[in-house]
């Protein structure tokens, strides 16, 4: 894993071009789901690769999120008002 600045991809470390959103994909009616906590720095060819839209790789973004931001980022997500949210444990 690559570094946790924003302007670093996280997979492998060049710049980053793009924000994907990891854990719940952009929904219109909620920004909730633009918020940092959501979003993983990376660059255009890793954004482009499949696997970062596989469960795994959520649940490695997920790890690395409670590690940043520990209880912050357990609250955000909790307060999203979401019908079904996904367990990454």
């Amino acid at each position: 894993m690559a570094s946790a600045s924003p302007d670093t991809c996280e997979l492998c470390g060049r710049p980053a071009t793009d924000r994907h959103h990891c854990l719940y994909h952009r929904r219109k009616g909620a920004p909730e789901l633009d918020h940092p906590y959501n979003l993983e720095p990376l660059c255009r060819e890793c954004h482009m690769d499949g696997r970062v839209n596989g469960y795994e790789h959520r649940q490695e973004f997920w790890r690395r999120q409670v590690q940043r931001y520990g209880q912050e980022f357990l609250d955000w997500h909790e307060a999203l008002p979401l019908k079904i949210k996904r367990k990454f444990d």
